[in-house]
């Protein structure tokens, strides 16, 4: 699970299943609120990965 994976598949012109980006993006949420729920998730990192297949 890496963030710049997420700038990648942003950015890619390739066809994106949304579903399991979806699925991917809320397991890594879910990872980061575990590991570093101490800190505060930035506002752009909360919109990639909980509003990233809306986007």
């Amino acid at each position: 699970y890496s963030l710049s994976d997420y700038n990648n598949i942003m950015a890619s012109n390739f066809a994106v299943d949304f579903e399991k980006f979806e699925i991917y993006a809320r397991e890594t949420a879910e990872l980061y609120i575990n590991l570093y729920g101490w800190y505060r998730m930035p506002p752009s990192v909360h919109k990639v990965l909980l509003h990233g297949s809306n986007i």
